[in-house]
């Protein structure tokens, strides 16, 4: 699956090329909400593990 970063405000007169980027926004949003090393994969920027049964609140590394 090949996933996006985009950040867009559609203003009352947009077009539909901007309607289906504000789409594709409000998806990615949802994606990157429930998967939090997401958007560190996607951009390449991976610092540290995405967040683990071990690494989160309540896990077994605590």
């Amino acid at each position: 699956m090949i996933v996006s970063v985009h950040r867009y405000e559609l203003a009352p007169t947009g077009t539909g090329s901007e309607f289906r980027d504000a789409g594709a926004a409000a998806v990615d949003r949802v994606l990157f909400e429930s998967n939090l090393g997401l958007i560190e994969y996607r951009l390449g920027r991976v610092l540290l593990p995405a967040p683990g049964p071990e690494t989160l609140p309540g896990g077994s590394g605590q």
